[in-house]
């Protein structure tokens, strides 16, 4: 996983995470420690599946 910065479209400051996953319980627990640090979810997007790679 990497933290990159990025401007909204208001000028704000976002931190974007960006990395690979290995299957949803992985992602659940990304998600499940950003929501136990009290930081705001604004979207996920999923990039690129691989498939038996």
């Amino acid at each position: 996983m990497a933290i990159n910065y990025a401007l909204g479209a208001d000028g704000s400051l976002l931190s974007v995470l960006t990395g690979g996953l290995v299957d949803q319980a992985a992602l659940f627990g990304v998600l499940n420690g950003l929501y136990g640090l009290g930081l705001p979810l604004i979207s996920v997007e999923c990039l690129e599946i691989n498939k038996g790679e």
